[in-house]
């Protein structure tokens, strides 16, 4: 985009997201792919039509099977995180794969995450600018809770995923 359109993108340090990763410096919340994605659709949609893309991107990442795209030859089998938190995708990974966190395997899986969701990205923008965006997924945990996801609680992740089955967290 730099080289292509000039300022302002010539003036986008691209360093700023290096502290996205691991869920933010290691601290495991939500994605660095996706937060660096949201940076970039912050870039370039008005903050009106954010909300929508952004939305779909994360419900998206909640229901995908990673890594889609593998940078090695590595085997390894493809998991789906039903969460947008770093932790909680990497550990369903790790557990699925008998895999450490440091290990190699570990570290190509975010890679090809990355790439998953830099593509899914893309595609979500060009729709936009094409007028043919269109919502395709939604984030089943929530729309459908409303014991929890009322006027008293924040979130749009999926609740079950760390905290159990409703009767198993709430005291009824």
């Amino acid at each position: 985009m730099a080289k292509e359109y000039g300022a302002p993108y010539s003036y986008f340090p691209p360093e700023m997201y290096f502290n996205a990763r691991g869920g933010i410096m290691g601290w495991g919340t939500t994605c660095g792919a996706l937060i660096s994605a949201i940076g970039f659709i912050g870039l370039f949609v008005p903050k009106e039509d954010q909300g929508a893309i952004i939305n779909e991107l994360m419900a998206w990442y909640q229901q995908a099977s990673f890594p889609m795209y593998k940078p090695s030859d590595m085997d390894f089998e493809q998991t789906v995180a039903n969460s947008t938190l770093c932790h909680v995708s990497v550990t369903t990974f790790l557990k699925k794969n008998n895999v450490a966190v440091n290990s190699d395997e570990k570290t190509e899986r975010c890679a090809g995450v990355s790439a998953d969701v830099a593509r899914k990205t893309a595609e979500l923008l060009n729709a936009y600018f094409d007028n043919q965006f269109t919502a395709a997924h939604k984030s089943e945990g929530t729309d459908t809770c409303t014991t929890c996801h009322s006027n008293d609680i924040q979130g749009k992740d999926n609740c079950i995923t760390c905290h159990g089955e409703v009767g198993e967290i709430h005291d009824f």
